[in-house]
């Protein structure tokens, strides 16, 4: 099921696409895609700030993934749309000249548009100086409104420049970042920020690990073992959290895949601490699973 905006954005530009010049198209479709990802944003806050059934869970998973799936659904959906811009745009340089067609060709391959400008004017230092400074009307002075009118610029012109895939896919990054760090904290995060802290403390020059009670290897243990449970539980629950939102295989891979690998740098970057900082014995007590050990949890059907 898609979000009633983003159905109603691509129901729109697909009618408004058989009947507008190119150039027009893309300038509406932008502005079209940024209010619906807006809209999509604020769905997605009201998800995260909404209760959850489960004790001890969030909504903030839930909300990056429909935020990410929604997205991939409108980068999907827009793709002939980019590839018509940049069709016309080869058309257009080849009735001019062959060499830029060979720019053009080379610039913007790839399925990449050329960016839709648009001007946007403001008047309100025009009308500043005609309604809200009726008291320096006659003045006789520097000050004089009209005066200021005339021999300044009293319309400011703004031009703007981007195009659909820009729109999209910067919030697409952004997101799949966000979703990345969320599904990592979720198993790792009380280690993650452990290693953090351990790490800066450990470049100091007079470090020495029996100072910090925090950083002795009962307590890397414990959070070890609290990351390997949530490996054996929250991380099934996860991925089937994926599963209900993508719903495509291939798509979930490719976003499970940095946060395995998140979560095995976390394990990786631990057991490197407790080796560079722990005598034998206190490695023993530390017991850190390896990078193999940790991909054999993540990859257990």
């Amino acid at each position: 099921l898609w979000y009633p905006t983003v159905r109603r954005t691509i129901m729109c530009l697909a009618k408004l696409y058989r009947c507008l010049d190119v150039a027009v198209f893309q300038s509406l479709a932008r502005d079209l895609l940024t209010m619906c990802c807006d809209s999509l944003e604020a769905a997605a806050s009201q998800i995260s700030a909404s209760p959850s059934k489960k004790p001890g869970h969030t909504k903030t998973l839930d909300a990056e993934l429909f935020l990410v799936k929604h997205l991939l659904i409108l980068r999907e959906q827009t793709t002939p749309y980019r590839q018509g811009a940049y069709k016309f745009v080869s058309s257009y340089y080849v009735c001019w000249m062959l060499i830029g067609v060979l720019i053009v060709l080379y610039l913007f391959r790839n399925d990449i548009n050329l960016p839709t400008l648009d001007c946007s004017i403001d008047f309100a230092k025009m009308k500043s100086s005609l309604f809200d400074d009726k008291s320096r009307w006659f003045a006789i002075s520097s000050n004089n409104a009209f005066l200021e009118l005339l021999f300044s610029v009293p319309i400011l012109v703004t031009e703007h420049s981007g195009d659909i895939r820009r729109v999209i896919d910067t919030k697409l990054r952004t997101r799949c970042n966000q979703l990345i760090n969320i599904s990592a904290d979720i198993i790792v995060g009380p280690l993650l920020k452990w290693v953090d802290m351990a790490e800066d403390e450990l470049v100091k020059p007079d470090f020495d690990v029996k100072k910090y009670p925090e950083l002795a290897p009962p307590k890397l243990n414990d959070l070890s073992n609290i990351a390997v449970k949530a490996l054996s539980q929250k991380w099934p629950e996860l991925c089937t959290t994926y599963s209900l939102y993508i719903g495509v295989a291939e798509t979930e891979a490719i976003l499970l895949s940095p946060v395995r690998k998140r979560i095995a740098s976390t394990f990786a970057r631990a057991l490197s601490f407790a080796t560079r900082a722990y005598d034998d014995e206190g490695r023993a007590i530390a017991a850190v699973p390896t990078v193999q050990h940790v991909y054999l949890l993540l990859n257990k059907e």
